[in-house]
């Protein structure tokens, strides 16, 4: 893989542009701001510093769960950290498969059963759906539940 160029800014609006080979270098070189807030939704925000251990854990758990590099892994949730986090784990080589929350639940069968995914990660809202109308029409191995 050939390294591509991430332009960074502080809040001054000064920057510079540096050369990254992988996601792991950008959130690795991105941790080194420490204390200021990364990702914020409505129920809670992260450092640079605390997203990277937060998804270095993650990365953790999809192993232990007997994920590996090149599984998919799809992702049921709107815009939340937690979604953020799930897909910045591709780092390892996981491969990220964010669905549309605003599609029918037909509709995400026939992309579950697409994509066949080792995985299905889901916020709160969507995990009972996941359970009733999608997971009963698809095998996905591993559920998780964000949150």
């Amino acid at each position: 893989m050939g390294n591509f160029r991430l332009s960074v800014q502080d809040e001054s609006g000064q920057g510079e542009t540096v050369s990254v080979s992988s996601l792991g270098s950008i959130i690795r070189r991105q941790a080194s701001l420490g204390a200021k807030v990364a990702f914020a939704d409505a129920d809670r925000s992260v450092t640079f510093s605390e997203f990277r251990q937060r998804v270095d854990r993650l990365v953790d758990s999809f192993y232990r769960l007997g994920l590996r590099p090149s599984n998919r892994i799809a992702l049921l949730s709107r815009n939340c950290v937690g979604a953020v986090e799930c897909i910045a784990a591709a780092k390892a080589g996981f491969i990220a498969v964010p669905l549309n929350w605003r599609l029918a639940p037909s509709e995400l069968v026939a992309l579950l059963r697409d994509c066949a995914p080792s995985a299905l990660v889901c916020d709160a809202p969507w995990a009972d759906i996941a359970n009733a109308e999608l997971l009963n029409n698809v095998a996905v191995p591993i559920r998780i539940a964000l949150g």
